[in-house]
């Protein structure tokens, strides 16, 4: 009798093997949550970073084709970017149009003659205003992707 009872203590799981497998799991769900999160925080600068070249390529289409005869430009801010007609940024000109960032700020903009407004040069395309500026992520620095605009008005981004 003495046996079968010692037998019965040694069937199923010890507490530390119990610990044991909830930290492993534990450490699991860690690592795939924090790889998630960090592919949604590049998937939400990626499509900042698309969406701000789309907008500079728009406003140097428009100065090409010389829409409403005019050339047209981007004006810069930490949160938006704003498409206007003209030379000149003007802050209440109803003709602007605004995109705000969704997730993402801009900064260290450094653009030849200062400022932060690309203006595009009517029929090339070109621009005075070349520089970079740098998207980055809301949620994590880390994340950044810099826009390069070229003197021949080339959007590209590193």
């Amino acid at each position: 009798m003495q046996i079968s009872r010692l037998k019965k203590f040694t069937d199923g799981f010890t507490m530390v093997e119990t610990l044991a497998v909830i930290t492993i799991g534990v450490l699991l769900i860690s690592v795939v949550f924090y790889s998630f999160s960090s592919l949604r925080n590049n998937s939400s600068l990626q499509k900042n970073v698309s969406q701000a070249k789309a907008i500079l390529e728009s406003a140097r289409y428009l100065s090409i084709s010389e829409k409403s005869d005019y050339s047209y430009g981007v004006h810069l801010q930490s949160d938006r970017l704003i498409t206007f007609r003209g030379s000149v940024y003007i802050s209440t000109s109803t003709t602007n149009s605004t995109q705000l960032f969704d997730g993402a700020t801009l900064d260290n903009i450094s653009l030849s003659g200062g400022g932060s407004d690309i203006i595009f040069n009517k029929i090339t395309g070109g621009t005075d205003t070349y520089g970079t500026f740098r998207i980055k992520s809301s949620k994590d620095f880390s994340q950044n992707k810099i826009i390069r605009i070229a003197g021949t008005g080339i959007i590209s981004e590193e």
